[in-house]
């Protein structure tokens, strides 16, 4: 495979960050898990370059598998330790729940692979832990994606604490995923537990003042709420439970400010509106 000098570029602007949970096991070719794995079963190989990667155990980091340099391959690049940690978190937990027939992490899926993928019942679910800043291009080909393949996707961000105050700026990610979940966000808190999140209209109080022009006459201005472009108010849902709250939906396209979200299959909450 020919990569350009534009790749190249990122992959040296990533440097340290191709790190991924998951490889292939090269004397079977069992996939495997990197906390679950022992350095003496090396070699191992990565799913999607067939490069050697390095079992990486021990220290303050998730255990993880590295590519050997120069790097090539786009399979993790970009994903923060947090990441990681979230999406290996909430793995322990799905895998180790009888409600769910099947989990796997990092499932590929040719044209996409989700953090997690696993089996609620029958119903097949992919979870995207939402944490580096994704365009609304981005979004919409991989949610359309997972829709052609017959898969639920929740995009998953993690609760942060500016979302308890009244005045929260969304970045351009979080409206797109407010538009495609019948304007919610759907926030990891810690295991099963979801917080939703409304976004609200801000206002913001102009205040009053008057002033004298040239010709001695008394002027006003302000004195009345505005509503605000850039902030919203978040408004919090009841807390849900990510395997027991949700049901699987089919939406149609919608259209929010400068962009498209594509016909999907969602996982929505049960909860009716609080807002």
């Amino acid at each position: 495979m020919r990569f350009g000098r534009d790749w190249r570029r990122i992959s040296r602007s990533n440097r340290g960050n191709h790190k991924v949970l998951t490889a292939l096991r090269a004397k079977d070719n069992v996939k495997v898990i990197a906390s679950e794995e022992s350095k003496e079963n090396k070699p191992f190989v990565c799913p999607d370059c067939e490069n050697e990667v390095v079992l990486k155990k021990g220290g303050a980091k998730i255990h993880h598998f590295a590519h050997i340099p120069p790097v090539t391959c786009s399979y993790g690049v970009g994903e923060s330790e947090e990441h990681r940690q979230c999406k290996a978190k909430l793995y322990e937990i799905l895998q180790q729940d009888s409600r769910v027939t099947w989990c796997e992490l990092e499932k590929r899926l040719v044209t996409v692979r989700p953090d997690i993928f696993f089996f609620l019942g029958e119903t097949p679910v992919a979870i995207e832990v939402q944490l580096s800043a994704l365009n609304p291009e981005q979004l919409s080909f991989r949610t359309l994606e997972y829709l052609k393949k017959g898969i639920h996707v929740l995009w998953l961000p993690k609760f942060r604490e500016g979302l308890v105050s009244t005045q929260y700026a969304p970045r351009l990610w979080e409206r797109w995923l407010h538009t495609a979940y019948s304007e919610r966000v759907y926030y990891w808190k810690d295991n099963l537990v979801i917080q939703p999140i409304h976004f609200s209209d801000h206002f913001s109080y102009i205040e009053h003042r008057s002033w004298f022009n040239s010709y001695g006459e008394e002027k006003f201005a302000g004195g009345y709420d505005r509503l605000s472009k850039r902030y919203r108010t978040p408004l919090a849902g009841k807390n849900v439970d990510l395997l027991e709250d949700f049901e699987p939906t089919t939406s149609l396209s919608s259209t929010a400010d400068s962009y498209v979200v594509p016909p999907a299959k969602l996982l929505i909450d049960k909860q009716t509106k609080w807002w």
